[in-house]
C-alpha cells in the first residue's frame, strides 16, 4: 500500500508527533489511577439500571443524550454530500470553520444566558427545539427547491454549543454519583445503536435529515416532560417561592 505524507495530510502528520509527545509525557508524568476494588460488578450494573428506568429524570436525560447525540453523529457523516449535492465546488474546509465558529458562538451564549439566571433546563429545551428547526431545513429544501440548508447546519452547530455545558450541567445534578459513569455508559448503548443504523443502512441524504429531525422531536418532548418534573419538584416550587 502507499504511504501518503505531506500537503493534505501535513496537519495529521504533525498530529502524530504531537499525540506521541502528549503520550511520552502522560507515561512520565502522570501517576495511574486504578480506583477502587469493586469485585460485585454485577450489582453495580443492576443498581445502575434501576436507577435509569425508575428515576424519570435520569431517563429523560438519557433519552435526550441518546437523539441528540445520535442526530448530530448523523449529521457529521451527512453534512458533506449533503452541500456537494447543491454545490459540487463548494468550499468544504470554509464551510467546517463556520461550523465550528458556530459551535464556540454557542457555548459562549450558554454563559450568557446562565449569567442572566436563565436556567439550564430551559436552555436545553430552547436548545433541542431549535435543533429540530434546523435541520428540517434538509427536506424543505428537497421539497420546495430552496437552498436553506447551509443556514440551518449553521444555527445547528450553535445548537450543539449550547447543548454540551447544558447537557453536562443537568447530568452532574440528576445522576447520582455512585453510579454515574455505570449509567453514562448505558446512555451510550441506544445513542451508538442510533449511529450504526443509518451507517449500515445506507440511509439516503433526505430520510437521514427526516430521521434526525424525528429523534430531535422525540429529545424536545423528553426535555419538555423534564422541566415540567423539574418545575413541579417541592425544591423547585421552595426556590421560586424565595
Amino acid at each position: 500500500s502507499d504511504w501518503f505524507y505531506g500537503k493534505y495530510t501535513a496537519p495529521f502528520d504533525l498530529a502524530i508527533i504531537c499525540l506521541g509527545f502528549g503520550g511520552w509525557l502522560i507515561s512520565v508524568l502522570w501517576n495511574e489511577n486504578y480506583g477502587e476494588n469493586c469485585d460485585n460488578s454485577g450489582s453495580t450494573f443492576r443498581n445502575a439500571l434501576k436507577q435509569v428506568f425508575g428515576n424519570c429524570m435520569v431517563f429523560c436525560l438519557g433519552l435526550e443524550q441518546a437523539c441528540f447525540e445520535g442526530a448530530m453523529y448523523s449529521f457529521i457523516f451527512m453534512w458533506t454530500p449533503a452541500i456537494r449535492q447543491q454545490s459540487e465546488d463548494a468550499p468544504l474546509g470554509k464551510i467546517f470553520s463556520t461550523f465550528m465558529l458556530c459551535s464556540m458562538l454557542g457555548s459562549q451564549l450558554f454563559s450568557l444566558l446562565v449569567q442572566n439566571n436563565v436556567s439550564e433546563d430551559t436552555i436545553l429545551l430552547a436548545t433541542l427545539f431549535t435543533a429540530m428547526l434546523s435541520l428540517s431545513l434538509g427536506p424543505i429544501d428537497d421539497y420546495f427547491g430552496t437552498q436553506y440548508m447551509y443556514y440551518g447546519f449553521l444555527l445547528f452547530e450553535v445548537c450543539v454549543g449550547l447543548y454540551f455545558p447544558s447537557m453536562g450541567t443537568l447530568k452532574s445534578k440528576n445522576v447520582p454519583d455512585e453510579n454515574r459513569s455505570t449509567i453514562y455508559n448505558i446512555f451510550r448503548v441506544p445513542l451508538n445503536a442510533i449511529v450504526l443504523v443509518v451507517l449500515l443502512n445506507d440511509f439516503s441524504i433526505h430520510f437521514t435529515w427526516v430521521l434526525c429531525v424525528m429523534l430531535l422531536a422525540v429529545a424536545t418532548c423528553s426535555q419538555a416532560v423534564l422541566v415540567r418534573l423539574q418545575n413541579s419538584s417541592p425544591i423547585s416550587r421552595r426556590h421560586s417561592s424565595l
